[in-house]
């Protein structure tokens, strides 16, 4: 079981041969808690990833969960952005060592996954924008690469607003 962009069920069913078994989330409080799962699921890729092009993939992913978790709160993309350009000379993050970035990522997102209200939460998703955004200068992708191949991804393969989980995926020819 895990969240999914908003467009994968049917795009396996289209695609793969299989038929995906799928639900929506049943409340908020689930939503949040698989968002905050899938940022770490994302972060992971990233960690593992050895291509360039591949790191961009997932900086792109980790970037969108953190948009659809600030949609989720009834922030705007805006609002985000702003916040996270007001962070960027406060948290001095700039030209900082992976190392460095790695460990106020994983401070971030736990202070995110204990923050009751929704204006700390956007505080800590601007500050964990700012972390992919210092991820990314520090391998040599700019920002805006990072937000083309998001947008292009939400086009093609939707958000996470929608709360999409997916359960399984079943072969159309009845094996398991």
């Amino acid at each position: 079981m895990k969240l999914v962009r908003d467009n994968i069920p049917e795009i396996i069913l289209a695609n793969d041969g299989r038929s995906p078994e799928w639900r929506n989330v049943s409340s908020q409080t689930e939503h949040r808690g698989l968002l905050l799962e899938k940022i770490i699921e994302e972060y992971a890729e990233y960690n593992e990833a050895e291509r360039l092009e591949c790191k961009t993939e997932e900086l792109s992913d980790i970037s969108e969960v953190l948009y659809s978790f600030t949609v989720l709160d009834d922030y705007t993309e805006q609002h985000l952005q702003r916040t996270q350009r007001k962070q960027r000379p406060v948290m001095g993050l700039e030209g900082a060592s992976a190392d460095a970035l790695n460990e106020r990522f994983n401070l971030l997102h736990a202070e995110l996954a204990a923050s009751p209200s929704s204006s700390e939460r956007l505080e800590k998703l601007a500050g964990l924008l700012e972390c992919v955004y210092g991820l990314s200068e520090a391998v040599g992708v700019s920002i805006h690469k990072i937000e083309d191949v998001r947008l292009e991804k939400r086009k093609a393969r939707g958000s996470f607003i929608g709360g999409v989980v997916l359960l399984s995926c079943i072969p159309n020819d009845g094996s398991a």
